[in-house]
């Protein structure tokens, strides 16, 4: 086994973790346009081909949106969601 093959195999039995991830304002921008299932169509083939299993996104609310924060949080964490396993 060259060390291609190895690293693939040790990628496989590993979690892979996006800790810098600007998805949530990817995914708001492209909704917005009219896009329809951003994680799906765009940004889950791209983590599946790097072989991420999971993400860590900060959650930032503009200050103009704070008397409505907890709204626009879980709109914003709803945005996330999709039919994946």
């Amino acid at each position: 086994m060259g060390y291609k093959e190895e690293a693939l195999e040790i990628l496989k039995e590993s979690n892979v973790i996006d800790g810098y991830s600007v998805m949530p304002v990817d995914i708001v921008q492209k909704r917005k346009e009219g896009v329809k299932r951003v994680i799906e169509s765009i940004h889950l083939p791209r983590l599946k081909k790097g072989g991420v299993n999971g993400l860590i996104c900060a959650l930032y609310v503009e200050t103009k949106y704070k008397p409505k924060i907890f709204k626009k949080s879980f709109g914003t964490i709803e945005s996330y969601t999709c039919r994946y396993r």
